[in-house]
């Protein structure tokens, strides 16, 4: 510091500002079991697991009761919703929802990767019914507004791999009464899991004759990879 006065030089003494603090960056959460990683069903670990499934659903998922579902060869995505649908009671079904209560994520992939490598048995139904049906499901009934089924559930019933949601099951080969029961269930509102609401809007325009007709054509219409009826 200079005085009045005096030839001595100003000096200014420099005062250093403390370097800031840095945090530390704080350590990376663990992830959850499961999280950002994609399961991925195996089919042998599906097939023991599967065993439970049997007495409603037959050998192989080919189901000899004609109000349980088949579900050798459906699609594994279809499946998998379908389960965790009945786990968070978007689809009531008391007996299933009992099923899927203890089913974990993994036991549900390994399921719906089982089933779908299984091979789907046909059926033989009456020519004169499955006419009906056939007309329906290839060309709908435009008039009504009622689209071909075909155009989602493929040419041969085979049904299509979606998007979330948007999974359209194999139909083909499929137990007439069990389709039913499920057309009528989305025509009442029972059953409303679908995406965007089209099947119960579809379900909506048929009548019981329509519905009696689609599910006999389509329990005999023999979708890629069946087994002929014996």
């Amino acid at each position: 510091m200079q005085t009045l006065g005096s030839d001595a030089p100003f000096e200014e003494t420099a005062t250093e500002d403390p370097a800031p603090e840095i945090a530390p960056e704080p350590p990376e959460p663990e992830p959850a079991s499961g999280d950002g990683l994609e399961l991925v069903g195996d089919p042998a670990a599906g097939a023991t697991k599967a065993l439970g499934c049997g007495g409603c659903h037959g050998p192989g998922g080919n189901s000899v009761v004609p109000l349980f579902p088949k579900l050798a060869g459906q699609k594994a995505d279809y499946i998998t919703k379908q389960l965790r649908d009945f786990q968070a009671k978007r689809r009531l079904d008391p007996m299933m929802a009992g099923m899927a209560a203890p089913l974990s994520e993994q036991d549900i992939e390994d399921l719906g990767a089982h089933f779908e490598q299984q091979q789907v048995t046909g059926a033989i139904v009456d020519a004169k019914i499955a006419s009906r049906g056939e007309l329906l499901y290839r060309e709908g009934r435009p008039e009504r507004g009622l689209p071909p089924c075909a155009s989602c559930h493929g040419p041969q019933g085979e049904g299509f791999h979606g998007v979330g949601d948007a999974s359209f099951p194999a139909l083909g080969s499929q137990n007439a009464a069990y389709l039913a029961k499920q057309l009528k269930q989305f025509r009442a509102g029972e059953r409303g899991n679908d995406w965007n609401q089209v099947m119960r809007e579809v379900a909506d325009v048929l009548s019981d004759a329509d519905i009696q007709d689609l599910a006999s054509y389509l329990s005999g219409l023999a979708r890629p990879g069946v087994q002929p009826s014996p």
